[in-house]
């Protein structure tokens, strides 16, 4: 491009009509890169501070893109000059007046740009090791102001506080004392350390490296960066600890590394080096990789190592550095195989924890357990760790427990109890008894789960597995029931207790103990207490005594049957205070000292008193005190209530009692006499009647005096009043002599009736004259026996039953031939025996009936004797058990009297037959003459209707109900019972063609149209039928016009329909309920028609009526085949 000129400027400016101006050209000859564009964005021309910025480049006709215009409005434009590097410069336009050309004032800010992004760029890099660096850091002025920090400060201070700070003095004190402090000089460092505190509470220990800045600014800026030291400080605190605790503990470690050798705890790189170098571990095997810097030979093993060898582990001189410099010749020969096992793990870098005796040198028989680690480093470096320990006293004190185990097993198995120790719910150890206890085959191995201790047991497996989950310190106890397996083996009951123990060498684990024990005999006796518990509340509350226990003066307690002798509830009896049951306090004080004084002396006082009951009354009592416990006053008393008010009220009222008794006694008629040792003391009115003579003559006599001279009179028997117990009769029947000389027949009981006036006993005699009733017996019998002679000749049948069997009892000829057997044969029989299987059903329905009545029950029955039918008209009477004449009751009994009237019924058919033959005949011959006049009636109403033709409608109507009557009467001339009902209507319906000279058309149909003579009409109905059918044939030849008229018969096993139709039309609004009963038309047919067994209706048919009769049972009915035929 040339160089920009005034010429060239004002050229463009004369061409634009620009007024030119000096500061227009001091603008563009100035030191500022300038251009000129027109209003399209086209440069125009650039002058020479432009064109050296930017080289040897043609700006002319360029566009510029995105420009905009207005009054010095600033622009960035990006220039690339010839070099191909784009300058970025500030454009300032200022619009040229009365043009469209526009000034633009360029400054080149490139290089400042170029420094802006380098500088942004090393910031970004800075932020990026910043938030890299995982310990916290951050910069802050003398003020504490916070400048910038990292991410890691930022999830720090996150904790700390709620909200970002701004400024240290925000911080916690602790941390703030941390970070703030002496400000070092410039370019030095400084470190602080403190114990400062996390929000959860846990110290930690912090260390800070502090630098000042050295830079233009004037306040000092301060870099801190944070590390958190309490790892650090935890690490050496535990290899302190370890020290220690392997120290104490008599603990010997050893670790192999591939490049470093054998270490130990606490030794230096050195020391590890000099071990590895100057000998190996007497016990520790090789690793299985072999490092670079091993110096030792990868297949060594530990028991090439000499004696001497062990004292360079033995820097400390201690007991587990000896026992570490064991060899083979030292193991013990029971444990040679696993020492074997432990080299070979060693060798082979396995893990293995391993047991085994030595006998060293010094110290003798020890037991070493040695365990072999392999690990691997996070570098990735394999190492393995031999730790060995003396458990000599462990084993000793396991040989020991193991023994007091085994000792404590046989008295737990001796005393009966199962004992089982459970930890993770995994069996550890228990005793044999348990898994005989529990139904198990055998000792359960360790190792078994808690759940399978219980599988021979379902239900107590469910309780224990239910209620473990509960389990506290206070455990549970269940009791079971284990039935035995062997035959005949009583079941045995069980009790079994859980408890939860802490193991002192596991605090965190629950251990479980388990133990079983038989309580069978515990059961056994707490059955039998129970039992006699029960039966105790059985005899308190269930005794008719009432029983009560007293303490301090009060009722404590009471049974029911006391609360009903006094009439208070039981519940309220307790707390009655004692005295309440007495009639006055006076009372009370003088029995108490009484019943203080006798149970202190004898432990038992009884008496009787009155005792006074709820409502104010008082009964008469006897009652029993004691102590509830013999000489224990303070256990209160136990005291007995027992009614003796009646025997109290008898005993006031005996001798009124024993005047009335001797007044009644007096006055029956059976003989009383009192006897004592010493002969008769008393007789009743009845015995001195009987014995002849008063009381006077009697006192003091023996009783037998009145006997007959007969060596076993009863009234000589000595022994009754010794040895008949009080209340027992002695039953005799014997003859006496009177005074006056008469003998008579007495039946009597002896009986002990108490002790007489001088305490001795009495004998009660009781006499009753019989001497009638004997005779009356010798009647009885003689007529029994007249009745027999008069049975057995009697020539009807007469058998007598057992009234519960209804077996022959007795049975004369008569009878027994009904039978056709023999007498003998048939007493005790059946009555099938007697009346044949199809008859006796019947006959023992009908002596049942009988047998409840008191009334004569009469029957006849039809049986076949020899061949032929005969009928018996039978009698049954119930014969009720009275007293013989020895005064035993008979048996109930059933007489059957039965006579044959085969030949009488067979008269009374005949003469009933011969008078129903003669009633049919004058039946038909009735009928016959009805008929007659019937018709002859009929044709004399003709005859007046022809010769009165204004009746003759009316007469014609009566003529046909008299044809139809006639007509019934005609049918029944020739047959007797129910009338044929089809033929009743096809006689009813010719008498009405024969009438009206016309046909009606009938059609015959239904299921029994073929058996349409089997429906049957009764006698009663027939001429209602009658009438009601000419009715309605009547009245639809009438009403019907000269069109044909059709009747339909349907005959169905339930009914019959009588349908007829003929032309015609009903009146509007005709309803046949309407038309009310009358002596002529439908009016006649309603009244006519049974109601229960008919139904009539008339409906229109287009133009035809319909009217239809419904018949069914009872006003008709169908008959049996062979009678309709």
């Amino acid at each position: 491009m040339d160089q920009s000129a005034p010429d060239p400027l004002r050229s463009l400016l004369s061409k634009r009509s620009v007024v030119w101006s000096s500061l227009l050209a001091g603008l563009w000859e100035g030191p500022w890169p300038a251009l000129i564009f027109d209003a399209h964005g086209q440069v125009l021309l650039a002058n020479a501070r432009l064109v050296e910025l930017l080289g040897p480049v043609t700006l002319k006709s360029r566009r510029l893109s995105g420009h905009q215009t207005g009054h010095h409005r600033a622009q960035e434009l990006r220039l690339v000059d010839d070099q191909q590097q784009e300058h970025l410069l500030q454009a300032s336009l200022h619009p040229l007046e009365d043009s469209d050309l526009t000034l633009a004032l360029l400054q080149d800010h490139s290089t400042e740009r170029a420094a802006r992004e380098r500088a942004d760029r090393m910031q970004a890099e800075i932020d990026q090791w910043l938030d890299l660096c995982p310990l916290p850091a951050l910069m802050h002025d003398d003020q504490g102001l916070l400048l910038r920090y990292n991410a890691a400060f930022t999830g720090l201070v996150r904790r700390l506080c709620p909200q970002p700070p701004v400024s240290l003095h925000e911080l916690p004190p602790d941390w703030r004392a941390l970070l703030t402090g002496p400000i070092p000089e410039p370019g030095t460092e400084l470190q602080r350390q403190a114990l400062v505190a996390e929000p959860q509470g846990r110290p930690c220990w912090m260390r800070v490296r502090i630098r000042r800045l050295a830079g233009p600014w004037g306040r000092p800026r301060l870099v801190l960066m944070l590390e958190d030291r309490s790892r650090d400080q935890a690490l050496e605190l535990a290899h302190q600890q370890l020290q220690t605790l392997m120290d104490t503990a008599g603990v010997g470690l050893a670790t192999f590394q591939p490049d470093a050798g054998w270490s130990r705890p606490g030794e230096s790189l050195d020391e590890a080096a000099l071990l590895d170098g100057g000998g190996h571990m007497g016990t520790s095997g090789t690793s299985g990789n072999s490092g670079k810097g091993s110096t030792r030979n990868a297949t060594g093993s530990p028991e090439a190592a000499q004696p001497g060898a062990a004292g360079a582990l033995d820097v400390r001189a201690s007991k587990p550095s000896a026992l570490q410099g064991v060899n083979r010749d030292m193991v013990d020969p029971a444990s040679r195989a696993e020492y074997e096992k432990l080299q070979q793990a060693i060798k082979h870098n396995q893990p293995v924890a391993l047991r085994y005796a030595v006998r060293h040198p010094e110290m003798g028989l020890r037991w070493l357990l040695t365990r072999v680690e392999p690990g691997q480093l996070s570098s990735g470096q394999r190492t393995t760790s031999v730790l060995t320990l003396d458990v000599t006293d462990n084993q000793q004190a396991q040989a020991r427990y193991e023994l007091l185990l085994r000792e404590l097993g046989a008295m737990l198995d001796g005393a009966g109890l199962g004992l089982a120790y459970f930890r993770k719910q995994r069996l550890l150890r228990s005793n044999g008894a348990l898994g005989r206890m529990l139904g198990m085959a055998g000792e359960p191995e360790p190792g078994t789960p808690f759940e399978a201790l219980f599988q021979a047991l379902p239900l107590l497996h469910g309780e224990v597995v239910a209620a473990l989950p509960g389990l506290d310190d206070q455990g549970l106890e269940f009791e079971f029931e284990w039935p035995g397996t062997a035959s005949g083996q009583e079941p045995r009951w069980h009790a079994l207790s859980l408890r939860r123990v802490v193991p002192p060498e596991a605090p965190e684990e629950q251990a479980l103990v388990v133990v079983v024990s038989d309580i069978s005999r515990l059961k056994a006796q707490q059955a039998q207490l129970e039992a006699l518990a029960q039966d105790r509340e059985l005899m308190f509350d269930l005794s008719d005594v009432g029983i009560a226990i007293l303490r301090d003066d009060r009722l404590v307690r009471a049974n029911e049957a006391l609360g009903h002798l006094l009439g208070y509830r039981p519940d309220d009896l307790a707390a009655l205070p004692h005295a309440e049951l007495f009639d006055s306090p006076a009372e009370f004080e003088h029995e108490r000292r009484v019943v203080a004084k006798v149970l202190s002396a004898d432990g038992l006082w009884r008496g009787e008193r009155r005792v006074r009951r709820r409502d104010g009354s008082t009964i008469w009592m006897q009652v029993s005190k004691r102590y509830v416990r013999a000489g224990q006053p303070d256990t209160g008393i136990i005291a007995t209530y027992l009614s003796v008010d009646e025997r109290h009220r008898a005993q006031q009222s005996l001798l009124l009692q024993t005047e009335r008794e001797r007044a009644v006694l007096d006055s029956v008629l059976v003989g009383i006499v009192t006897v004592g040792r010493h002969g008769i003391e008393w007789m009743n009115r009845s015995a001195r009647r009987m014995f002849g003579g008063d009381l006077a003559a009697f006192a003091g006599q023996p009783i037998s005096m009145v006997a007959t001279d007969a060596p076993d009179h009863p009234f000589r028997q000595t022994h009754y009043l010794d040895e008949l117990t009080e209340g027992q009769a002695e039953t005799f029947e014997c003859r006496l002599v009177a005074r006056d000389g008469r003998e008579f027949w007495v039946v009597g009981n002896a009986v002990v009736t108490g002790s007489g006036a001088d305490g001795e006993r009495q004998l009660t005699y009781a006499l009753l004259d019989i001497e009638r009733r004997r005779q009356a017996e010798a009647q009885s019998e003689q007529a029994q026996a007249s009745l027999q002679r008069i049975i057995e000749a009697a020539p009807i049948a007469i058998s007598l039953h057992d009234a519960r069997t209804l077996q022959v009892r007795q049975i004369n000829q008569a009878a027994a031939a009904l039978a056709g057997r023999e007498e003998e044969e048939l007493i005790g029989a059946s009555l099938e025996a007697l009346f044949g299987s199809e008859q006796a059903a019947e006959v023992r329905n009908d002596m049942e009936f009988a047998l409840n009545s008191s009334e004569v029950l009469q029957r006849e029955y039809r049986l076949q004797v020899g061949g032929r039918a005969r009928v018996w008209d039978t009698r049954l009477l119930h014969l009720s058990g009275v007293n013989d004449a020895s005064g035993e009751v008979e048996p109930e009994q059933l007489l059957l009297v039965a006579s044959d009237v085969t030949q009488q019924r067979a008269q009374e058919a005949a003469r009933l037959e011969a008078a129903i033959a003669q009633r049919e005949l004058l039946v038909r011959e009735v009928h016959h003459r009805i008929k007659n006049n019937l018709q002859g009636v009929a044709g004399l109403l003709q005859q007046i209707a022809a010769r009165r033709p204004e009746v003759a409608t009316v007469i014609n109507e009566a003529v046909g109900q008299v044809q139809a009557i006639a007509q019934v009467y005609g049918l029944q001339v020739g047959d007797s019972g129910p009338l044929r009902l089809r033929k009743v209507i096809e006689a009813v319906l010719g008498s009405v063609q024969r009438m009206f000279g016309r046909e009606i058309q009938v059609e015959v149909g239904g299921l029994l149209a073929e058996e349409s003579y089997r429906w049957g009409l009764p006698e009663v109905e027939a001429i209602p039928i009658a009438l009601t059918l000419n009715e309605l044939f009547t009245n639809a030849l009438k009403h019907g016009g000269q069109a044909p008229v059709r009747c339909e018969l349907v005959f169905d096993p339930e009914q019959v329909l009588l349908r007829v139709v003929n032309e015609g039309t009903l009146p509007a609004g005709f309803d046949l309920t309407q038309i009310r009963g009358g002596v002529s038309g439908l009016g006649l047919v309603r009244a006519l028609l049974p109601r229960r067994s008919a139904l009539l209706s008339l409906t229109q048919e287009g133009h035809r009526v319909v009217c239809e009769l419904s018949l069914w049972p009872p006003g008709v009915s169908l008959l049996a085949p062979g009678r309709a035929s």
